[in-house]
């Protein structure tokens, strides 16, 4: 019966390890999914915008010209 008590302890720690790991693994998957999302060129949003049509044809080339510079 002693040794019984003995196997819960064990399992806990591998379950306490295993969350730790777990939790230090998703937050440096959480950083470098942020700084994939943000590295989208001035260009590539200079052309969403004028597709959404936040900006006109005359600004898109002039805004195009000077990042293309």
């Amino acid at each position: 019966m002693m040794g019984f008590g003995m196997g819960f302890g064990v399992i806990i720690m591998l379950l306490f390890w295993g969350a730790i790991i777990w939790l230090v693994i998703s937050l440096i998957n959480a950083g470098t999914k942020k700084s994939e999302e943000t590295s989208e060129s001035a260009l590539a949003i200079l052309k969403k915008r004028y597709a959404r049509g936040e900006i006109t044809r005359d600004q898109y080339l002039e805004m195009e010209k000077e990042l293309t510079r």
